[in-house]
């Protein structure tokens, strides 16, 4: 816990410090020596900023895609003939009331229909 504790409230520590008096002599308990110019560096440089837009459009674009994979992988179907020795993936978009499935040929066809159905296992780890 100390190892995640230290680093942080040094981090809060050296935030309000001199950065000349922070390099110099280290941390300093003094308050009256705490300014706030390395928080005005931070707040005024364009680079940061520009990292933080970056980290809001990565995190919202791949949030937007993660979804967008999950809603297809919805109505999503497998096919594997002759015990996986072919596979075909495709997304069945049903009607959300939609009670049962059918199949048509033209000509003969032999299958075996199984359903597999992904259930919330709620035990406790």
């Amino acid at each position: 816990m100390l190892a995640i504790i230290g680093p942080v409230v040094y981090i809060i520590i050296a935030f309000f410090m001199d950065p000349i008096t922070l390099q110099n002599k280290g941390i300093v308990f003094d308050i009256s020596k705490w300014t706030l110019t390395a928080y005005e560096r931070v707040m005024t440089n364009p680079q940061i900023w520009t990292g933080f837009g970056n980290a809001v459009l990565y995190s919202v674009l791949f949030s937007v895609i993660s979804v967008f994979i999950t809603l297809l992988d919805r109505y999503s179907m497998e096919l594997f003939i002759n015990d996986g020795e072919q596979v075909m993936s495709m997304g069945v978009f049903t009607d959300i009331k939609a009670d049962g499935i059918s199949f048509k040929t033209n000509g003969e066809l032999a299958m075996d229909v199984i359903m597999h159905e992904l259930r919330k296992n709620d035990a406790k780890i």
